[in-house]
């Protein structure tokens, strides 16, 4: 019996040894893994981030331009016709500039709104991507 019990013994030392040593690498390899993880988040939110403000910046250029181009047309269109300096053109052209001149108006808005809609939509987007539970 004292023979089984020093053998048990010493399987148990043995075992235990390796249980402790394992514990060890096992601790390390949950906190690499979880620094990776974290690592990992970090990057999606860079990630979110620049696409985020990819998409802004493009849709402030858009809106800019657009603006400048509301800012010539209101230029051309306030006097009430076109050739200030020299005699007047026929009625009939003046009509169809005035018309093609609103419907760029009309055409600049909606890029300006679009614009808009879509710059505060990614960034909605973006904020919903950062908090929601992965």
């Amino acid at each position: 019996a004292a023979a089984t019990g020093t053998v048990g013994m010493g399987l148990f030392s043995y075992n235990r040894g390796n249980y402790l040593f394992d514990q060890k690498n096992h601790y390390t390899r949950y906190t690499a893994g979880l620094n990776m993880a974290i690592a990992q988040m970090g990057i999606y939110k860079q990630d979110v981030a620049q696409l985020t403000e990819l998409t802004v910046t493009r849709q402030d250029c858009y809106h800019g331009i657009a603006a400048m181009g509301l800012t010539i047309l209101t230029a051309i269109y306030c006097p009430g016709r076109v050739g200030l300096h020299t005699p007047p053109p026929p009625g009939w052209l003046m009509g169809l500039a005035f018309v093609n001149i609103a419907g760029a108006y009309v055409f600049l808005g909606l890029t300006i709104w679009l614009a808009m809609h879509a710059a505060m939509r990614a960034d909605t987007a973006a904020t919903h991507m950062l908090t929601r539970f992965v």
